[in-house]
């Protein structure tokens, strides 16, 4: 349906593509405490438990998969209520810079600047800066694994606890690699679609 809104010249695969994948902000949780912030002017949700805590808690960042491309604060909302809920965590969830509009490092960028501002700020939150950790989905993932090495050799921060890494995109560099070659008929992201987002992260409107 994209391919055809594009040829018609109603609109492009990604505005559909988004338009279709946009969430919607849900109701009052009754066990967390939910508020829109900005990190060093980068959009962001922040998870609290209500309950009482007899210590600081744990700190997540999660970063949304979505090819770099497609993702929103309101399409991984019920993702981080739940991480937020059954960990006891506190949750931030960024709101990164999307591509094509915003080519690489943008997305980079805004994920190191909000888990620098968080590793400062966490006990601001009821977090404990040395319980803290990043996590990410697909492309998210792959924003988690360059916020962890840059951010390992850094002394004046405290060091993440650990990463968790969903089903991440480490590499964009060779598509026929093994792997490619004996799912390249299992849905959903077939090799083609790994290269046109990445290509999309990388070059933006270059293309």
């Amino acid at each position: 349906q994209g391919r055809i809104l594009e040829k018609t010249g109603l609109c492009s695969q990604i505005t559909f593509g988004r338009y279709v994948r946009q969430g919607r902000k849900l109701g009052v949780d009754p066990k967390l405490f939910i508020q829109d912030l900005q990190f060093n002017k980068v959009p962001v949700r922040v998870y609290q438990p209500k309950a009482t805590s007899d210590g600081r808690r744990r700190g997540i960042i999660f970063f949304h998969g979505g090819g770099w491309v497609f993702g929103s604060l309101d399409t991984y909302e019920k993702v981080c209520r739940y991480l937020s809920r059954e960990s006891e965590s506190v949750v931030v969830s960024v709101q990164y810079r999307l591509a094509p509009e915003h080519k690489y490092p943008a997305a980079y960028e805004d994920c190191l600047d909000v888990t620098t501002h968080f590793l400062r700020n966490a006990e601001h939150y009821g977090a404990d800066p040395a319980n803290v950790v990043v996590c990410g989905d697909s492309a998210g993932g792959n924003l988690a694994a360059a916020v962890s090495q840059t951010l390992a050799g850094r002394a004046d921060l405290p060091r993440l606890r650990a990463q968790i890494l969903i089903y991440p995109g480490l590499q964009a560099l060779d598509f026929n690699l093994p792997s490619y070659h004996q799912n390249r008929g299992v849905p959903l992201l077939f090799r083609e679609r790994a290269a046109f987002f990445a290509l999309q992260y990388l070059n933006g409107h270059a293309l």
